[in-house]
């Protein structure tokens, strides 16, 4: 009998011509959102993910940070001072505070403003409305707006520590959160942070891509807390050493900065599925603005600071009338 020997041919033809048909109707992901990487010199790359175009925005003084919210952006420089950029514009200057580390967003209208001993909640336009001392050290902050919640990182001491929202006052400290902890952010729906781990030292000696010797030098990644035991739960490898990350509006993807990125040797912005928990895609940041400027990176590293990424704004779709 032939019988089997027919039915594992159409068996096999048919797994083919499904493959091939998954084949045909796979389209990559596309994106939208446009990507600002703060370089630690003085500019701005600018990137448009949507057809990959790349500009550069200058800058007189040298930034610190990038913060957006619901579409506006704004920049703090080392010198404690905020300005928002409008269609690549940098606008007026306004110092909030005598040194500038970190920025983040309450809301669109409200800035905190991290500096060197000092937490100051700042309304463009209104001026300075609390300034807070800091008893701890921070190199980093993030807003959690669901639970009101500031997040800062200790990128020396490997610590994270959150404060409430209002009264800045202390709520929780996690100690060994990785090697040279950037930024943290937290997921929405859990009680996890994810922090961008840069790997550049570890107990103070070099350790990371960049740092540490050929052969032996760490990739960065993300680094996932959980916050009510302190433990570490996993790590998403990116590689080179990850500086910034964020998550959007969809909470389907994250974008994450990284500096050093090891098979470019370049700065790169990688997507992330925080699902899958995966690298989806990865786009060149430094060194094709360079190239198109005919300019070479300083100390030939392709070093990155922070990273805003603005989505276009969702309109809602007013339903019919009954």
């Amino acid at each position: 009998m032939r019988y089997p020997a027919v039915i594992l041919t159409i068996t096999l033809l048919l797994l083919s011509a499904c493959s091939q048909e998954d084949e045909a109707s796979y389209t990559p992901p596309r994106y939208t959102a446009t990507v600002y990487a703060l370089a630690a010199s003085d500019h701005i790359a600018v990137l448009h993910l949507k057809d990959n175009k790349l500009e550069q925005i200058k800058l007189d003084r040298e930034g610190a940070d990038l913060a957006t919210v619901d579409g506006r952006l704004f920049i703090l420089s080392t010198d404690g001072a905020v300005a928002e950029i409008r269609n690549l514009i940098v606008g007026k200057w306004t110092r909030v505070s005598d040194h500038g580390v970190s920025l983040a967003m309450k809301d669109k209208n409200t800035l905190l403003v991290l500096g060197r001993t000092e937490i100051c909640l700042y309304k463009p336009g209104s001026g300075v409305k609390q300034r807070v001392a800091l008893k701890k050290r921070a190199s980093a902050i993030s807003f959690d707006r669901q639970k009101n919640l500031i997040w800062a990182i200790d990128r020396k001491g490997s610590r994270a520590f959150s404060l409430n929202g209002d009264s800045f006052k202390l709520v929780k400290k996690i100690d060994g959160i990785g090697n040279s902890p950037h930024h943290a952010l937290s997921f929405p729906g859990t009680n996890e942070i994810w922090v961008a781990e840069g790997n550049e030292f570890m107990n103070g000696k070099p350790y990371g891509v960049g740092y540490a010797g050929n052969g032996v030098a760490a990739s960065g990644g993300i680094n996932v807390v959980d916050t009510i035991n302190g433990r570490q739960t996993d790590f998403i490898i990116v590689g080179g050493n990850v500086v910034d990350l964020t998550l959007s509006a969809d909470k389907k993807k994250i974008y994450v900065a990284t500096s050093q990125y090891p098979e470019y040797l370049d700065a790169t912005m990688t997507v992330v599925d925080p699902e899958q928990r995966r690298g989806k895609a990865e786009f060149r940041l430094c060194l094709y603005c360079h190239e198109e400027h005919n300019v070479e990176p300083k100390d030939g590293r392709a070093i990155v600071r922070a990273m805003a990424v603005v989505e276009p704004l969702v309109k809602p779709v007013s339903g019919k009338k009954p």
